[in-house]
C-alpha cells in the first residue's frame, strides 16, 4: 500500500518498492472495486452523452429504447468491469514490458514488475471519473482544438492533465525498472499509450458506425 500512496507524487520511490516486491493483487482488487463503484454511479451521465451522440434519424422512441437497454445492462457491465480492467491493464503492461526489454539490457525486471507498476498508476486515472461524477469539467486538448472528426476528437479528449500525470508516473517507474533515461522512458510510455488509445478509439468508432447503421 506504500507504493499505491507514493505513485501519486513519488513514482520513482514507488517503483523502487515494486522492484523489490512487485505486489499487485491487493491494489488491483481495491482499484477494480473503486472503478466499479464509479462506473455504476456515473452511468446516467454516460447514457445521456451517448443519447446526445445518436444520429438525428433516431426518433424519441428509439432514444428511449436505447436508454432502457443501457440501463438494463448496467449491473452486468459493472460486474464484468474487473475482468475488462484485468485484460486492458495486462495488455498495456505487456506492451510496456516488451518495449522496455527491447531498449534495455536489464533482465531482472519481469512482466510482473511492470504489471504491478501499471496497476498502481491506474489510481491516477480514477480522478477524471471523480470529476465527472461531481459535474466538474475535465480540461483536455479537445477544448482548444475546436470541432474535429470523431477519431481526432476522442484522442484529444483522452489527452488531459491526468493522462499526462499518469504517463509521467509510468515513465518514472519504467526508468527505474529498466534503468532507462527519463526521456527514453517517457517516449516509450507515450508511444505505447498513443497506440493503445488509438486502437481503443478505432474499435469504438467501428462499433458506433455499426450501431448508427442499425438505427
Amino acid at each position: 500500500m506504500i507504493a499505491l500512496r507514493d505513485i501519486l507524487f513519488r513514482p520513482r520511490r514507488a517503483a523502487e518498492v515494486l522492484r523489490a516486491q512487485p505486489r499487485w493483487l491487493v491494489p488491483f482488487l481495491l482499484l477494480a472495486l473503486l472503478s466499479a463503484v464509479l462506473y455504476a454511479l456515473g452511468s446516467e451521465g454516460r447514457i445521456d452523452e451517448l443519447i446526445r451522440r445518436l444520429p438525428p434519424s433516431a426518433d424519441e422512441a428509439a432514444r428511449s429504447q436505447v436508454r432502457e437497454n443501457l440501463r438494463a445492462d448496467l449491473w452486468r457491465n459493472t460486474l464484468f468491469l474487473p475482468y475488462r480492467l484485468a485484460l486492458g491493464w495486462g495488455g498495456f503492461a505487456a506492451l510496456l514490458f516488451m518495449s522496455g526489454r527491447a531498449l534495455s539490457r536489464e533482465r531482472a525486471t519481469t512482466y510482473r514488475h511492470v504489471f504491478a507498476l501499471e496497476t498502481h498508476a491506474e489510481l491516477i486515472l480514477l480522478f477524471p471519473s471523480l470529476l465527472s461524477l461531481v459535474g466538474l469539467p475535465l480540461p483536455s486538448l479537445a477544448l482548444v482544438a475546436g470541432s474535429a472528426p470523431f477519431f481526432a476528437d476522442s484522442l484529444l479528449r483522452a489527452a488531459n492533465c491526468f493522462t499526462l500525470w499518469y504517463i509521467l508516473a509510468l515513465s518514472a517507474g519504467m526508468a527505474v525498472l529498466f534503468e532507462l533515461r527519463t526521456r527514453t522512458a517517457f517516449l516509450v510510455v507515450a508511444v505505447c499509450w498513443g497506440m493503445t488509445e488509438s486502437l481503443n478509439i478505432g474499435i469504438l468508432h467501428l462499433l458506433t458506425r455499426s450501431f448508427h447503421f442499425h438505427l
